[in-house]
Parts: structure tokens; C-alpha cells; sequence
């Protein structure tokens, strides 16, 4: 039945979704927890270690549920689409293989680095903390080396050929930019709650600390996410155009207006908060004032141009306000080149304000409830932004499951695939690692063979 193949799509995107979150987190909590405790120890701050050791104990609360969520995954692969995930584990077996091995061996660093607090000799703990998070970063690469592979594939053999993919080192740059800022700004969205949930002055006092150092790692990694984006944007266009068409200029569009507007949120609301924490440094400045509203406005315009919609047809319930079909303003080239350009100019300049305000604080816990609730907005918006730059990629390949090479009618031929069995296609969708070896459609063709 229809309704059961939508289920165990539905299933797929669920589980993805939830793995890819909880894994995501400890990938960049298991970095930013090792560098916190390594500043700790060089500059005698006891504020590093503690949250050195919040964020092993967060994430030792997370290992179970990534380790659960990625059986799940595997499992609803395994039952509702057995043809692609035979295929895809036969295409990227040793990558797959490599990738579980470092998760075990990033769990089995992550515990004793916890549980070892204050018993083991620092230099052999920090070895700890450090070798954890080089298993997490190979694991995310060798996950990223089949996600990439199955947007932008090129012929199995030889092997080094179908890793190193087209779009295989810019997801992983993405991937690696957008973990840190996910977790900057999910830390510092926690240490917000924690916060407003205290009364004691020095609690009060550690916690807004803590939030306006993960903001540091947060929103200094956002800035560099959209460059890293539209480069890896540029190279799925020369590899798989088909798929660029779909995402930037059809019928799922509109999930880019979505992914713009979420980053738009996030840079103006961190800036609005960097401007709360570092006003007590400009405060007496008389151009603070003045230097404030000009960016709020800029950025405003630039926000505005930047989530303009060039395709109005694909975007959801715009033909209830214009009958257009084509928005101008929403060009790439130079509309919004310029309006990327100068959120992202911004940015860096108010974040070189903030880290130079941050150098004079010397008084925490008193700055008050928005910039916590600030905080929060920006953890709920990170967490928004992760889940739907997933869904768009993931989207981006329809009808494909691998791109030009495997299409969803193919694991439906057998009913296995929670639907109903489709009729015969041609013989290129009797899928194979041998007959992958040939190039996928590109623009155009990629069309008219679908």
C-alpha cells in the first residue's frame, strides 16, 4: 500500500533525523570539551574544567540514545529498504566498517575520560579527552564520505575514487563547522536554563560565563558555515545539476528560503546578543549608539534580500499574496551574493567587538534575563537549522535513493520497500555495484531519464 511506503519513508527520516542530532552533538561536544579542559590546565581557570566536565557528563548521557537511535536507523534500513542498504553497504563497506569502529572507540575514550575526573594525571587524561575526539571526527568523516556519495556518486572502482566523491570534502567542512556551532549554541542554550533557574549569585555568575564562551565557538563557526555552504553547493551543481535544479530553483526551493531564513535568525538575534554582553565596554562610547541602530538596519536588509524567493511557485501558500511566479529581487547573482556578503562583513566585526569586550569582563551574573532568553532562541533555531539542512539534502536526490544510479521505483519493484511493486524500468534499474560504475546524469539528461 502507498500509505505503508510513506510510513517507512516517514520511519527512515525520523531515526535519521534524531541519530544524526545526538551524534552531531557529541562529535562537537567531545572537541569543545577536550579544548575546554586543555585551556583549563594551561591557564589554572577552574571555570574550564567544570565545564569541561558538564559537557563529559551531557555527553555521556547521550551515548546511549546515539548508540540506540544508529541500531534503529540500521535496522529500519535493513527491513523496509533491503535492496538499497544491501547495495549501499556493499558500495561503502570498509567506510561504514571504519565509522563504527571510531564511534566504539570515541565511547570507549568518553567514559573513562568522565569517569576518571580527578583520579588519573592530567597530561594521560587529556590524552583521553583528545584521542575521543579524533574518533569522532574520523567517524563523521567516514559517515560524510557515504551521505556525500549518495548525492554526488561517481563509479566504485577504484575505491579511492567513490570516497573521494565530488562533494565529499565540502560536506565534510559543513558538516564539521555546523557540529561545532550546533553545539556552541546548544550549550549555551543549556547553561541559559540553568541560569534562570538559579538564585545563587555565584552559580548565576559561572553559568552566564559558560554561555557567553560557547557563544564564542557558536557564532564564530556560523559565520564561516554560509561560505562553506555555497561551495558545497557549487559542487553538487557540476556534479549532479539535476539535484542543484531541484533544491535551488524547484519544487523544494522553498526549503532553502527556510534554511536562509534560519541562519538570517541566528546572526541577528547573536548579534543583538553579543551587543547586550558587551555593552558595559561601550556604553560610554557616543558612536555605540549610533554604530548599533546602522547594523540592525543593514542587517535587516540584507536579511530581507538574502530569504527573498527567486521561484514564488514553489514557495507554500505564495500564490494566496502574488500571482508571480518569478521574484527578481531573489536572484543569486548579485542580489544575494551582496546581501550574504554583508551579513556575513557584519558578523565578523561585531564578533571582534564582542571577544574584545569579553577580555574587560571581569563581573559575571549580572546581566540579566534577555541575553539568557537570547541565548535559548539561538539553541532552538540551531537545533531547527541542523534537522532542516538534512531534510534538504536528503531531498535534493529525489526520486533518487543514489543519484542517477538507484531510484526509489527500484526497491519498490519488490514490495519490500513498504509499498506496492512497481512496474518493471528499464534495465539500468537493476542496480549493481558493477553498473554503478558509469557516470550519472548531469542537468538536463538527468530529467529526461526520470
Amino acid at each position: 500500500m502507498e500509505g505503508s511506503f510513506i510510513g517507512s519513508r516517514l520511519a527512515i527520516a525520523l531515526t535519521a533525523s534524531a541519530h544524526s542530532l545526538f551524534a552531531t552533538f557529541v562529535v562537537g561536544g567531545m572537541l569543545l570539551g577536550a579544548m575546554a579542559e586543555s585551556v583549563g590546565v594551561l591557564t589554572r581557570d577552574e571555570r574550564y574544567e567544570r565545564l569541561s566536565h558538564s559537557i563529559a557528563r551531557t555527553l555521556v548521557l547521550m551515548s546511549a540514545t546515539v548508540a540506540f537511535m544508529g541500531v534503529a536507523l540500521v535496522l529500519f534500513l535493513t527491513i523496509l529498504w533491503p535492496i538499497f542498504w544491501t547495495l549501499l553497504f556493499r558500495i561503502m563497506f570498509w567506510p561504514l566498517i571504519f565509522e563504527a569502529l571510531m564511534f566504539l572507540g570515541e565511547a570507549a575514550c568518553l567514559y573513562p575520560w568522565y569517569y576518571s575526573w580527578g583520579r588519573w594525571p592530567r597530561k594521560t587524561h587529556l590524552l583521553i579527552a583528545w584521542l575521543g575526539a579524533g574518533f569522532g571526527v574520523t567517524a563523521m568523516i567516514m559517515i560524510d564520505t557515504v551521505g556525500s556519495y549518495l548525492l554526488t556518486p561517481r563509479p566504485v572502482e577504484p575505491a579511492l575514487q567513490r570516497m573521494l566523491n565530488p562533494s565529499m570534502v565540502q560536506l565534510t567542512l559543513h558538516r564539521f563547522a555546523g557540529n561545532l556551532s550546533w553545539f556552541g549554541f546548544g550549550i549555551a542554550a543549556l547553561s541559559a536554563i540553568r541560569y534562570l533557574r538559579t538564585t545563587d549569585p555565584q552559580e548565576r555568575a559561572y553559568h552566564e560565563w559558560a554561555g557567553a564562551f560557547a557563544v564564542t565557538l557558536g557564532f564564530g563557526f556560523l559565520l564561516l558555515m554560509p561560505i562553506i555552504g555555497f561551495s558545497y553547493l557549487k559542487a553538487v551543481r557540476f556534479a549532479s545539476e539535476g539535484a542543484f535544479s531541484r533544491l535551488m530553483l524547484g519544487e523544494k526551493s522553498w526549503i532553502f528560503v527556510l534554511q536562509v531564513f534560519l541562519i538570517n535568525v541566528l546572526i541577528i538575534v547573536g548579534t543583538w546578543y553579543m551587543f547586550r554582553m558587551a555593552h558595559f565596554r561601550y556604553k560610554e562610547n557616543p558612536h555605540f549608539k549610533r554604530y548599533r541602530l546602522i547594523t540592525f538596519i543593514l542587517l535587516a536588509l540584507a536579511a530581507l534580500i538574502f530569504v527573498m524567493p527567486y521561484q514564488m511557485r514553489y514557495v507554500p501558500f505564495a500564490a494566496y499574496f502574488t500571482p508571480a511566479e518569478v521574484n527578481p529581487w531573489g536572484k543569486m547573482q548579485p542580489n544575494k551574493y551582496i546581501a550574504m556578503g554583508v551579513l556575513i562583513g557584519l558578523g565578523i566585526l561585531n564578533y571582534g567587538f564582542y571577544l574584545g569586550a569579553l577580555r574587560f569582563k571581569t563581573e559575571w551574573g549580572s546581566g540579566g534575563r534577555l541575553p539568557q532568553v537570547l541565548l535559548i532562541i539561538l539553541g532552538l533555531f540551531t537545533l531547527f537549522s541542523m534537522v532542516n539542512m538534512g531534510y534538504a539534502r536528503e531531498n535534493a536526490r529525489y526520486p533518487y535513493l543514489i543519484y542517477g544510479k538507484m531510484t526509489i521505483e527500484g526497491e519498490r519493484e519488490t514490495g519490500l520497500g513498504g509499498g506496492r511493486p512497481a512496474p518493471q524500468g528499464p534495465p539500468d534499474h537493476k542496480e549493481s555495484p558493477e553498473n554503478l560504475n558509469q557516470p550519472g546524469p548531469r542537468g538536463s539528461e538527468g530529467k529526461r531519464r526520470r
